[in-house]
């Protein structure tokens, strides 16, 4: 029964914690990815801009031309006059915020110089990839690249061959040029390991000496409580001696098991088991050899139940096997283990 409720103990020390590494690492997670996806973004715009100054091109004639949305917030379009004349372009609202400038100028001048030369998604990882080394990001990187016209139609798109891209690796999306005509998504491939592996060895070395530190603590305070209820029942047991003014033989065998010597039982739980003269003299025997953590000789077991006549080995060996099975029954436990010409209780 110990050893069940051992079990049970440690069971749950490891799902508590268990739950608490589960939520560590994903707080940790989570907080480290969001730095990475900043830094990943960060980065990518340090590459425009140095795109931008490799082209070394000249500002761009570009007009906004709605004076009735000049006081708006957001204008709900936008003008770009070049060689082939003037664009009108739909501005939407959320790509207006996501683009990775607010300067309007710089915006117009993103515009002009992609417009002429297109941004190649290859081109431009490669120098993000420069920048993600300086960051001290040493991990692969890649784009997708995609313009689209005045109706809001994808008239072009290229994108860095790579056979990890996917969804779950979009670290932003972002878009360039005076109307948001630009959108640009990049790509990072990492996992839950080369994010957090440090902390995942950390977490987990803790969670053992948790699931160690609460398990022996409950042990000592199971102990403690055991010996409470062990002083309380000996008390009981002395007040019951002073009533009746008779020896009391009475031993406790576990926290909810007492073996009455002068009755011949054990009591379980409230449920009281008979044992027979020889096995009931042969316990008390054993349990009052306590300072010799309960060993007897074979000789000795011969001259306590057999003190008139002379048997043979053969018939202690009989005697701790009934007593070993009726002990077994009521607890697995308990058992009585041979040794060198001895036997020794196991409580």
């Amino acid at each position: 029964m110990m050893r069940t409720y051992n079990i049970i103990l440690l069971f749950i020390a490891t799902c508590i914690s268990g739950v608490v590494f589960f939520f560590a690492c994903t707080y940790t997670y989570e907080s480290k990815l969001s730095v990475l996806k900043q830094k990943a973004k960060s980065t990518f715009i340090e590459a425009v801009d140095q795109e931008v100054k490799r082209r070394n091109v000249e500002g761009p004639l570009v007009s906004y031309f709605e004076p009735k949305y000049v006081a708006a917030d957001v204008p709900d379009s936008v003008c770009i006059r070049d060689s082939l004349g003037i664009h009108e372009y739909p501005l939407d609202r959320n790509k207006h915020y996501m683009n990775i400038t607010s300067n309007r100028d710089l915006r117009a001048l993103h515009s002009y110089t992609f417009g002429k030369h297109p941004i190649i998604a290859d081109s431009l990882n490669i120098i993000w990839r420069e920048y993600l080394l300086e960051a001290h990001l040493p991990i692969e990187s890649a784009l997708s690249v995609s313009v689209t016209d005045e109706k809001g139609k994808v008239k072009s798109c290229n994108k860095t061959q790579c056979e990890w891209c996917n969804f779950s690796n979009i670290v932003f999306i972002v878009y360039i040029g005076y109307a948001c005509e630009i959108e640009v998504k990049g790509y990072i491939y990492y996992s839950i390991w080369s994010i957090i592996h440090f902390e995942l060895l950390l977490y987990l070395l803790l969670c053992i000496f948790i699931v160690y530190g609460m398990y022996k603590t409950w042990i000592l305070v199971r102990k403690k409580l055991v010996l409470m209820q062990q002083k309380n029942t000996i008390e009981v047991l002395k007040i019951v001696k002073e009533v009746d003014s008779t020896p009391v033989r009475s031993y406790m065998l576990k926290e909810d098991m007492i073996f009455y010597a002068e009755k011949k039982t054990i009591e379980l739980r409230g449920i009281k088991t008979r044992l027979s003269p020889q096995a009931n003299e042969l316990l008390e025997l054993f349990l009052n050899n306590k300072e010799k953590h309960y060993i007897l000789k074979d000789d000795e077991i011969m001259s306590k139940l057999w003190p008139n006549r002379k048997e043979r080995v053969e018939n202690v060996h009989k005697a701790v096997g009934r007593l070993r099975n009726i002990l077994h029954k009521l607890d697995s436990d308990i058992d009585i283990k041979r040794g060198v010409e001895t036997y020794q209780l196991i409580l």
